[in-house]
């Protein structure tokens, strides 16, 4: 709620969906991968139609073994984007993990 009320003033802020995927980057680089999901899911709760806030939240979700929610992320991002290599290559990934 806050985000969403500070984004309206873009004088001051930088508050579009790119500023936020790189913070959900900082956080997944700083091994805070949950927090690295809420700030995707933010993201994405302001950029709907954005495949690579999806891609970004399935890496965070791989990165805490979530692999449900990575797929579904995924999955998301090659349905907005079907030329994603980097979707795809998760999805062979989580694949593999998920039949041993």
């Amino acid at each position: 709620k806050t985000y969403k009320e500070l984004a309206k003033d873009d004088t001051i802020y930088f508050s579009d969906s790119n500023y936020l995927n790189a913070v959900g980057y900082d956080y997944i680089f700083n091994n805070q991968p949950e927090k690295a999901v809420q700030i995707f899911q933010l993201a994405i709760s302001v950029d709907t139609k954005n495949a690579n806030l999806y891609d970004s939240l399935g890496e965070a979700y791989f990165t805490i073994r979530d692999y449900k929610n990575a797929l579904i992320s995924f999955k998301k991002s090659l349905e907005l984007n079907p030329n994603n290599v980097n979707a795809k290559d998760y999805i062979n990934k989580i694949n593999l993990k998920l039949k041993k």
